[in-house]
């Protein structure tokens, strides 16, 4: 099963990525009905890890018989303990091992329970692929990919766990939850270490091109000094500082963190912000031509979005794929001639 779930699997989905040329990271393709097949490709990939969780259901819960009493194992791995013996200790096994090679060494070891040493090794198994596909799969999970999957598989033993103490299909060993999760981040290791490979076909050329620009930003630009401040701004110019403050604080929800009269230049500066964002618009006192603009933002559930504007009166266009990335985008006019772009995360 781990062998299907992070090999195989991503092999056939960058192989049928390739037969249909599409991006499998979902970012660009020159068909027209890429859109289409990006669903289809993740339709298909949320359905193998369906399968691999009525795998993961049955191993865990059903393949097993109730048992009359609740059972709890706080000891640390006492089937290990309670498999093998040594006629050696540890410091001077490992001394046998480097003098005179493993199998002399092993020959100092006795197994009588190949059973206990094999079951903790099942439970790393069980949860390697989940470790790997959660990040290949779902975008939030790629979003912090050192953190998330290691942590929701964590979550999820942690409620295999209790099931099956309430269940009494098995019952609550904390020697699972330790290798579950282990098994978990190697899972999330594998996957940093081969699934940006994988999603990403000319990652070679890639990678060239971005120590190229690494070595050149870092020597000849301010790229050292960039980056800290968490904070995104827009300039606009515009007429109406009402029917601003209506429109991007009213009814977009932005907060008009400062009104600041500017008497050099004759107007006032309106600063709307929300999550780091700023919209910095200039109202002269003698109105005049505003230029166009254009504002990008990125949002979640695009979808829902565009329910809420269309509630609030404001008009937008249909959700299409953006053309640099793919992902879903809409756009709205707001005052003074300015165009505002929603992408969706």
């Amino acid at each position: 099963m781990v062998i299907v779930m992070i090999v195989v699997l991503p092999t056939a989905d960058i192989a049928v990525c390739r037969a249909l040329k599409v991006d499998p990271r979902g970012e660009r393709s020159g068909r027209k009905d890429a859109r289409r097949l990006l669903i289809l490709r993740k339709a298909l990939l949320i359905a193998a890890f369906a399968v691999y969780l009525g795998i993961f259901a049955n191993l865990v819960f059903f393949s097993r018989h109730a048992s009359e009493e609740y059972r709890i194992q706080m000891k640390l791995f006492p089937q290990i303990k309670n498999s093998f013996d040594a006629d050696l200790g540890l410091l001077d096994l490992l001394a046998v091992i480097l003098r005179d090679g493993f199998e002399e060494g092993m020959a100092h070891i006795k197994v009588f329970n190949p059973m206990g040493l094999a079951e903790p090794y099942m439970n790393v198994m069980l949860f390697v692929p989940m470790g790997y596909l959660l990040p290949y799969i779902f975008p939030w999970f790629r979003g912090k990919v050192r953190v998330r999957p290691a942590l929701a598989c964590a979550i999820m033993s942690l409620a295999v766990e209790n099931i099956q103490l309430i269940t009494r299909h098995g019952y609550y060993d904390i020697d699972d939850l330790i290798t579950n999760s282990l098994g978990g981040l190697m899972g999330q290791w594998a996957f940093i270490a081969a699934g940006y490979a994988i999603t990403h076909p000319d990652w070679r050329s890639e990678i060239r091109h971005y120590r190229k620009w690494r070595r050149h930003a870092e020597k000849s630009t301010i790229l050292p000094f960039l980056g800290g401040g968490g904070v995104c701004r827009f300039h606009l110019t515009g007429t109406d500082a009402e029917q601003l403050r209506d429109f991007y604080e009213n009814r977009l929800g932005l907060r008009c963190k400062q009104s600041m009269i500017h008497t050099d230049r004759g107007g006032t500066y309106l600063l709307f912000e929300v999550k780091g964002i700023q919209i910095e618009v200039f109202v002269p006192d003698s109105p005049a031509e505003t230029p166009p603009g254009r504002i990008t933002l990125p949002v979640r559930r695009i979808a829902s979005a565009a329910k809420r504007l269309k509630a609030g009166g404001i008009d937008c266009t249909t959700i299409r794929p953006d053309p640099y990335t793919q992902r879903p985008c809409l756009s709205l006019k707001a005052p003074d001639n300015v165009t505002i772009e929603l992408i969706g995360r």
